[in-house]
């Protein structure tokens, strides 16, 4: 009757130790240590939930920084390679242009006064490291004023880009230019071409590709055996100029690269008579494909 007692009292005793152990107590310590441990689990999972989006954050913010101060950077250099309060950016390229394998910016810059009818002067500059490895403006090479131009920019005219002409895998400058005011040629190529040997860049071709509207110049690939692009030069066969409206034979010269500048490699007439110089180089060029096709 003793032990039910005991039992009946809440309870447990042994036998062996007479000693009593409060089973409530026992599992509310438990239960309390348990809550413990289930609230410490908790709070680690939470701290490190709220802190691993914050570093992100901050490595993004750093990032987003760093663009901007670059872009800064950069913006004070175009700044301080030219005098902005007579030249603004019209276009400008970010590649390697030396085959250093580290990239050159190149802005193509025009005045911000007109020379009139929408003419503007126009300027090359080749910069690394806030130092500028060449410069060129057209209006500044007066070699033959008779055939060689002034240089412009003109609004929508296909006047800057960048192309592997020589097939060196070096990207070269064309740059579009022309007379501001009256002449018989319209639009000039300035070619800017790195030469290996020298280390230099340099304008090759001078007076060579200039159109009109009796001269015609196209530049493309003929042949995929020809190291190279080609340029085509059509020019009438007589020789003389003539005025609109006026059909006339003409020459077709072909262009390949020689090593340091392009040179006459073939020259064809034209199968009919045509207007414009333009003109003969779309009615021929399906011939000139033929003809290169079957160069090895």
């Amino acid at each position: 009757m003793g032990f039910a007692r005991d039992q009946l009292a809440g309870s447990f005793v042994f036998p062996d130790s007479k000693k009593t152990i409060p089973i409530m107590k026992k599992q509310f310590k438990i239960v309390i240590i348990i809550f413990i441990i289930l609230i410490a689990t908790f709070l680690v999972a939470y701290f490190f939930y709220q802190n691993k989006p914050e570093k992100e954050e901050e490595k993004e913010n750093f990032s987003n920084e760093n663009i901007f101060l670059t872009t800064l950077k950069n913006r004070n250099i175009s700044n301080d390679l030219f005098d902005k309060t007579v030249w603004e950016i019209a276009d400008e390229e970010n590649e390697d242009l030396n085959d250093d394998g580290k990239k050159e910016k190149v802005f193509y810059l025009k005045t911000i006064q007109s020379n009139g009818d929408e003419e503007f002067e126009a300027k090359i500059l080749i910069v690394k490291n806030n130092n500028i490895l060449f410069g060129y403006m057209p209006s500044e090479d007066q070699d033959d004023k008779n055939v060689w131009p002034v240089g412009y920019y003109r609004s929508g005219d296909e006047h800057f880009y960048l192309q592997d002409l020589t097939g060196d895998n070096i990207l070269e400058i064309i740059l579009g230019t022309g007379f501001s005011g009256a002449s018989d040629f319209s639009h000039c190529y300035s070619l800017i071409h790195y030469n290996k040997k020298t280390k230099k860049f340099e304008i090759i071709n001078k007076r060579d590709f200039c159109s009109s509207f009796n001269v015609g110049i196209k530049i493309t690939d003929l042949s995929p055996a020809i190291n190279g692009v080609e340029i085509i030069k059509a020019i009438p066969s007589n020789g003389i100029v003539v005025g609109n409206k006026i059909e006339q034979q003409f020459d077709l010269i072909v262009y390949t690269w020689g090593g340091s500048s392009f040179r006459k490699f073939k020259r064809y007439k034209s199968s009919r008579n045509y207007e414009q110089g333009q003109n003969a180089l779309w009615g021929e060029f399906y011939l000139l494909q033929k003809r290169f096709w079957t160069i090895q």
